[in-house]
């Protein structure tokens, strides 16, 4: 019973990292005030996974590939360590995205360390005989079923595989909700509800529910299985982005929270994280942009500046900077209009005096973990120097 639900689950906290819309060619990201840029091949993630009992894990998901199933080529994403390495705990997902409203799922494995709490194997994986395919965009309130063949191995990569069928529906019940999440209050989202009927191993069935909430924006940022093991859910924590702007221009953006019950450590934003080099020009003006807010939707709606003063700069110096009130945020305009307060800083400036050239720009903000937790948010737009 367990072994399935965790299988559907599975494909649920998957489609996180592969459902952010797609296909942003990157150009509106030469605006460092541009909305944050929905998914693309380039995303990296961060997720939180908590148990039934409360105990919380982080996971940070990618692309790590390509691979080709009856002739057509899927992406290969990955979370945590992978499936196959032994006392490892991570899960993978085959799959495609069609177009802004359609993705495909073809296969999902998973290993857990938590394998004994929640009473399922160690491993699963499961693979459908045909291509899953889930659109984003229902008619709202209309039920979606859907039925899945395929084949199952549960306890180590090398038993023997059980076949079954999965029979189920999904239904898009509201569209521009607010949720609670990891990465604090987002908006905007759609709520969908899912039911599977999943076949035992030995002929019953058991009745698998949960509900996730989609942002058009970043994706799904939070899923909950609400039958069986009531309070498994995964969160988005933190997500960052590269793009190849053309004509030497570069632009990397990053989403995080810091603060209580939040990702420990600073905020940082680096050019570097385009390419993993130093290779900003320094003669060369970089736009650098942040907005911060708070992550609980009360104090948001307050006038309080989050204790935290951002740098702006490079390796060897900082650039001045001040952060300024403002009543919208550009970053993510599903937040405007909600009685929500941000602070800004935006700085355009060359490093000319740095005696090497090649060079990064970042943006680095501590918060102390114990204060009440805040969402950051920014993009770096550089001219990268001519490659020999």
């Amino acid at each position: 019973m367990r072994h399935h639900s965790r299988v559907f689950f599975g494909v649920v906290v998957f489609l996180a990292s592969v459902t952010g819309c797609g296909g942003d060619s990157g150009s509106s990201q030469a605006d460092p005030k541009a909305p944050f840029p929905m998914y693309t091949a380039n995303t990296r993630s961060s997720w939180t996974r908590t148990l039934p009992d409360g105990t919380q894990k982080r996971y940070d998901s990618r692309l790590i590939g390509q691979v080709t199933v009856d002739g057509k080529t899927y992406e290969k994403f990955q979370a945590g360590d992978a499936p196959t390495t032994a006392g490892g705990s991570g899960a993978e997902l085959v799959g495609h995205i069609v177009d802004a409203d359609t993705i495909m799922a073809v296969s999902v494995a998973f290993r857990t360390t938590s394998a004994t709490i929640l009473g399922v194997p160690e491993y699963v994986s499961a693979t459908a005989d045909a291509p899953v395919k889930l659109e984003i965009e229902p008619p709202l309130g209309v039920a979606q079923p859907f039925s899945v063949s395929g084949k199952a191995v549960l306890g180590s990569p090398t038993a023997a595989p059980q076949l079954g069928t999965v029979a189920g529906s999904y239904t898009l019940i509201e569209k521009g909700v607010t949720v609670a999440s990891p990465l604090g209050t987002v908006t905007g989202c759609n709520h969908y509800t899912a039911t599977a009927s999943v076949p035992f191993l030995f002929g019953s069935t058991v009745t698998v529910s949960g509900e996730a909430w989609y942002s058009p924006q970043l994706g799904i940022v939070k899923a909950t299985l609400s039958s069986p093991l009531s309070g498994l859910s995964v969160g988005m924590a933190a997500r960052g982005d590269g793009f190849d702007l053309g004509d030497g221009w570069a632009s990397v953006a990053a989403v995080g929270t810091r603060g209580s019950g939040a990702i420990s450590g600073a905020f940082q934003l680096s050019s570097r994280d385009f390419a993993g080099e130093f290779d900003a020009d320094k003669n060369t003006h970089a736009k650098m942009y942040l907005e911060v807010r708070w992550a609980d939707e009360a104090k948001a709606m307050t006038d309080t500046k989050p204790f935290v003063q951002p740098v702006f700069g490079t390796v060897f110096g900082q650039f001045p900077s001040t952060l300024v009130l403002s009543p919208v945020s550009l970053l993510f305009p599903e937040d405007n209009g909600k009685g929500y307060k941000h602070w800004v800083g935006f700085v355009d400036q060359a490093a000319k005096n740095e005696t090497q050239n090649g060079i990064a720009y970042s943006i680095t903000a501590n918060y102390d973990a114990s204060f009440s937790p805040i969402r950051l948010a920014g993009r770096i737009v550089y001219k990268r120097i001519t490659q020999p």
